[in-house]
């Protein structure tokens, strides 16, 4: 018969198991919540900085010389890249944007824009001027990779408060674990209390859990009383039988001192063994059949 483990061990165990599976889930559901996240502040914020660019162009009409000028100043101040699309077709550009990109970003209708650059890709916002304007279109782009680094920072910060609270969580449940399972401890007091005859039964204030068992383990334990008693009562019984019949035989004995016994003193006594000989096969018979009626 295999050996049961520990509710302990076994509670360790699943904790281990549910606890891999949860860091799991908590990885990618962080990726996921963390990329929504950094998408709805990256456009958030780039809307307000297209907005402080289209604003300031609509205000001050710039020349393209003097656009690009901006441009650059918007570079070293954000970091970021820009495209200004004139209506008569050309483009105005930020030094640290190559042709391809250039392309790829005058086919992109207005909005949200995603365009990959080798390793890294570039993220920005691309918006339309209205048509009393000598500008087609506004595109502020930035890094994907510093935002990735930020990312990261984030997504590691929230792993770490997660195993944080996964070790509270266990210890929690380790700690609740202990003390259902106290009880246990009373219930094996009481065995080996009734085990060394201090007690008759087990205590029947247990928890809720454990009476069903309790109760049939001393309901077992009043049976075996009671067989036990039956037992002894019949070994009397039988102790009694035998003593007097040995009794009357060796009377009869004694009697013929040194004669032989008479054939009605054989004849007793063999209806005297007889008699009980039939009533310990009866009785031992009686006894076979109660012990199978307990069991």
């Amino acid at each position: 018969m295999t050996a049961q483990k520990s509710i302990g061990k076994t509670v360790l165990q699943y904790g281990i198991a549910f606890s891999l599976l949860y860091f799991l889930l908590i990885f990618f559901s962080h990726t996921y919540v963390i990329e929504q996240l950094s998408n709805e502040s990256r456009k958030h914020r780039l809307d307000k900085e297209v907005e402080s660019f289209q604003t300031i162009i609509e205000n001050e009409v710039p020349t393209p010389d003097e656009i690009g000028s901006m441009i650059d100043r918007f570079q070293l101040l954000l970091e970021h890249a820009l495209v200004v699309e004139v209506k008569d077709g050309s483009i105005i550009a930020s030094s640290n944007i190559d042709q391809t990109t250039l392309r790829m970003v005058s086919r992109k209708p207005a909005g949200f824009v995603e365009i990959s650059q080798g390793a890294d890709g570039l993220l920005g916002l691309k918006r339309g001027f209205g048509i009393d304007s000598p500008l087609s279109s506004v595109t502020i782009l930035e890094m994907e990779s510093g935002l990735a680094e930020r990312s990261s920072g984030a997504h590691l910060t929230l792993l770490a408060a997660s195993a944080l609270l996964l070790v509270v969580l266990l210890a929690l449940v380790g700690t609740i674990t202990y003390l259902a399972l106290k009880p246990i401890e009373h219930i094996k007091e009481d065995m080996r209390r009734l085990q060394s005859g201090k007690q008759p039964r087990l205590n029947p204030d247990a928890p809720e859990e454990f009476s069903p068992l309790i109760k049939q383990f001393n309901n077992l334990l009043e049976l075996a009383s009671r067989r036990l008693d039956r037992h002894r009562r019949l070994n009397s019984d039988l102790s009694h039988m035998v003593k007097t019949s040995i009794s009357a035989n060796l009377a009869i004995l004694s009697d013929t001192g040194s004669l032989p016994p008479s054939r009605d003193d054989i004849e007793f006594m063999t209806s005297n063994l007889k008699d009980l000989s039939r009533s310990l096969n009866y009785r031992m018979s009686k006894a076979d059949i109660s012990g199978r009626q307990m069991g």
